[in-house]
């Protein structure tokens, strides 16, 4: 998290998030990210191969 303030939910398990926050999310688990700030959420995202798709 850049700036603001949020809630993520990871495979059901809920954490807040503030500026200078991170969260990892593994490939295939259900995951939703929530602004419940009162200013624009500012993320940085990565996503990396886990492994080769071929």
């Amino acid at each position: 998290m850049i700036e603001g303030e949020g809630r993520a939910v990871i495979d059901g398990e809920p954490a807040r998030l503030t500026a200078g926050d991170l969260c990892c999310i593994e490939a295939g688990e259900a995951h939703e990210i929530e602004n419940t700030g009162d200013v624009p959420q500012r993320t940085l995202s990565l996503y990396v191969p886990p492994r080769s798709y071929e």
